[in-house]
C-alpha cells in the first residue's frame, strides 16, 4: 500500500460549569524582567496594568487542558482516528474487490479471444501456405523456378506470419496475472508490468 496520511487537529474548549485557569508564573517573571529592563533603560516609572498583563501571550493557561484532561483528550483523538482508518480500510477493500471482479472479467474475455485466434491459426495454416504459393506463381508466371525451392521460401514466409509464440506468451501472462491476483503480497507493480507485456504481445 502506498501513500501517507497527514492530520491537522484544532481543539476548542467550550465554557462549562467549571473553568480552571492557571497563571504561567515562569512566563510572568520573564515579562516582569523585561518591564524592569525597559524602565531602567529609558528612565520610566510607568507600569503595565493587570489587564494589559493578562492579554500577554501565554500568560494564562487552562489547567484542565494542559494538566487534568491531557491523557483523556489524547485517547479520544486516537480512538476517533482508529475508527476513521478502519472505516476507510473497509471502503478500500470493497472498492478493491469490485475492481478485481472487473479485471478478471476483462482477462477472461482476452483469454477467450486468444483461444479463438489460436484455433483460426491452426485451421488456416494450410490456406495461408497455398495463398502465398498461388500469389508467387502468379507473379512469376513466366519465370521457371524449382518447386522445392518455392515451397521452402513459402514456408519461411508463412513462419514469419506465425503468431504461435506470442499466443504462448499471452497465455503465460494470463496465468501469472491470476496467480498474482490471489496473492496476499503487494503486487501492484508486478500486475502493471504484466499488463504492459500483454499489451506488447497483442500489438505484435
Amino acid at each position: 500500500c502506498r501513500g501517507r496520511i497527514t492530520l491537522s487537529v484544532k481543539l476548542e474548549y467550550l465554557a462549562g460549569n467549571k473553568e480552571t485557569f492557571s497563571l504561567n508564573n515562569d512566563r510572568l517573571i520573564e515579562y516582569m524582567k523585561a518591564v524592569e529592563e525597559i524602565q531602567n533603560l529609558y528612565n520610566r516609572t510607568d507600569f503595565p496594568t493587570i489587564g494589559e498583563l493578562l492579554r500577554l501571550p501565554e500568560i494564562i493557561i487552562h489547567a484542565d487542558t494542559y494538566i487534568e484532561d491531557k491523557s483523556g483528550t489524547k485517547k479520544i483523538f486516537i480512538d476517533t482516528l482508529d475508527n476513521a482508518l478502519n472505516e476507510m480500510e473497509k471502503i478500500r477493500f470493497s472498492e478493491g474487490k469490485n475492481i478485481e471482479k472487473d479485471i478478471v472479467l476483462r482477462l477472461n474475455k482476452l483469454e477467450t479471444k486468444t483461444k479463438e485466434i489460436n484455433v483460426k491459426l491452426e485451421n488456416n495454416y494450410g490456406q495461408y501456405f497455398n495463398r502465398y504459393k498461388n500469389k508467387i506463381k502468379d507473379i512469376l508466371d513466366d519465370v521457371s523456378i524449382d518447386e522445392n525451392r518455392l515451397n521452402q521460401e513459402i514456408a519461411i514466409l508463412a513462419e514469419k506470419k506465425d503468431i504461435t509464440e506470442e499466443i504462448v506468451r499471452l497465455n503465460s501472462h494470463y496465468d501469472l496475472f491470476k496467480n498474482y491476483l490471489n496473492s496476499e503480497e503487494n503486487i501492484g507493480k508486478k500486475l502493471n508490468f504484466l499488463l504492459q507485456e500483454i499489451g506488447r504481445e497483442i500489438n505484435t
